[in-house]
C-alpha cells in the first residue's frame, strides 16, 4: 500500500491502478481510483477531514489561507499521494 494517511485513519491505495483481465474488481480499478478524487458541483465543508498537499510550500500557502478564514482543518503534506 502506498499513499497512507494514518493522521486520519486512512489505510492507503495500491500503487497499481491499471485495469486487469482478473479477478473480476480488478477490471473497472482505474475508474475507482479516480473516483476518491472527483467532486461534482460542492462538497460541504464540514465532510473534509484534511487537505493533502504534495510541497510543505503549498502547505504553508495553505495555512496563511486558512488563518485568514474561519475554516480550519488540518493541511498534510504527503507526497506519496499524487503521481509523479
Amino acid at each position: 500500500m502506498v499513499a497512507t494517511i494514518p493522521d486520519i485513519g486512512y489505510a492507503g491505495v495500491c500503487k497499481w491502478y491499471h485495469n486487469m483481465a482478473s479477478p473480476p474488481e480488478r477490471m473497472t480499478r482505474s475508474a475507482k481510483r479516480m473516483a476518491e478524487f472527483l467532486v461534482h458541483g460542492a462538497v460541504p465543508l464540514d465532510k473534509i477531514m484534511c487537505i493533502v498537499v504534495k510541497t510543505d510550500a503549498m502547505r504553508a500557502t495553505l495555512k496563511t489561507m486558512m488563518a485568514a478564514s474561519e475554516w480550519d482543518i488540518p493541511v498534510l503534506t504527503k507526497r506519496g499521494c499524487f503521481y509523479g
